[in-house]
């Protein structure tokens, strides 16, 4: 199921582990995996267990990529996100190549980093577009590129092209540009998730990335611990139906680097008893 809008939501049930990304009631954070295609369903933990003992919460700010990149994205709505990342501490704003240059400008001063989206949301662009969309990208003044790979070579087993792009869109980072491989596991069997992780370290990205927002659905923290089963080195950005502060805590304990999500500002605190819980990416 492809949805045609990021932030089109739909009523949601609870399913074990998964983060639906297109809901309104906010279904469970915790638990297993569903896997995509093929995949299989396995249990897992529960929210609500987080903090174990006298454990420290996580400071969620310094996670947050505050994220805009629906369709019809004006410049209000990505000013509106260079000040909440601004205001709140947050490490990145992640937005469409179209606005980095007003970005870069208007976060001028600040330690908020600009992220950009590059063969987005589908990947299936050819490997010469994606490399010249960073490079005009980078020169835009992004500091971090969010590439999608091309699925469709990965579920056929073209796991060299999928390498090589990879490779060569890192390179065309720089010296300093940060490269996020978003690799959509909602449509990948785990074993699929094993093997392109394995694949993008040996690319040399730097993080790994779980979900562009027009999938199937967001991140899942089988998904996680997937990828650190099958790379030491990846940082990992969980992107996608992280809808509170207890699910982000839980993803901060696992080892995710990175949170990309619209509503970064709900996740700073705990929920209130009764509270709607957040809609959006």
């Amino acid at each position: 199921m492809i949805a045609s809008n990021l932030y089109q939501t739909q009523q949601a049930g609870t399913f074990d582990g998964m983060h639906l990304l297109f809901s309104t009631s906010g279904g469970s954070n915790g638990g297993g995996h569903h896997s995509g295609p093929g995949g299989s369903n396995q249990g897992g933990n529960q929210p609500g267990s987080n903090l174990v003992g006298d454990e420290k919460p996580a400071k969620v700010s310094d996670y947050i990529d505050q994220t805009v990149l629906k369709s019809g994205t004006r410049w209000e709505d990505v000013k509106k996100v260079c000040n909440e990342a601004w205001g709140n501490g947050f490490p990145a704003v992640c937005i469409p190549p179209a606005f980095v240059k007003e970005a870069k400008a208007y976060l001028k001063g600040s330690n908020v980093k600009i992220a950009t989206v590059i063969g987005f949301p589908f990947g299936n662009t050819t490997t010469e577009v994606k490399v010249f969309e960073t490079r005009q990208a980078i020169e835009n003044g992004a500091d971090e590129i969010d590439m999608v790979i091309n699925v469709g070579w990965l579920k056929q087993g073209d796991y060299a092209l999928v390498g090589s792009e990879v490779k060569l869109i890192k390179e065309a980072c720089g010296a300093h540009g940060i490269l996020k491989v978003i690799v959509e596991t909602g449509l990948l069997t785990e074993d699929e998730i094993a093997k392109v992780t394995k694949v993008v370290d040996e690319a040399g990205a730097d993080f790994i990335k779980t979900s562009t927002g027009f999938g199937p659905r967001g991140a899942s923290y089988r998904d996680v611990e997937i990828f650190k089963e099958n790379s030491s080195r990846l940082k990992i950005k969980a992107a996608g139906g992280v809808r509170d502060y207890d699910a982000a805590q839980k993803y901060i304990r696992m080892g995710v680097s990175r949170i990309g999500t619209s509503t970064g500002t709900v996740l700073l605190q705990p929920a209130q008893p009764n509270a709607k819980p957040a809609s959006g990416y």
